[in-house]
């Protein structure tokens, strides 16, 4: 599990932009903390020090919420 980052802007309906904590690639899904699926990284934008992601959502984000990615593997194997 790795942290991308927390929604800081809703750009279009069922998109968000996050601030990069830890850099995913395109195409990987996101969950909440809770292993919850929320949806699918769309686009990296702006400096490659800092940068952001574009995450299209199933259901309309919220600011605030901390997304996470598990790669690109959509069901979550229990153990």
């Amino acid at each position: 599990m790795r942290v991308i980052g927390e929604v800081i802007s809703l750009p279009a309906p069922n998109m968000a932009l996050i601030r990069v904590v830890s850099l995913p690639k395109i195409g990987d899904f996101v969950y909440t903390e809770k292993k919850h699926y929320r949806g699918k990284v769309v686009d990296i934008l702006g400096p490659t020090s800092k940068p952001y992601v574009l995450i299209r959502f199933e259901k309309s984000p919220k600011v605030g919420w901390r997304v996470v990615s598990y790669g690109r593997r959509r069901g979550i194997r229990r153990i």
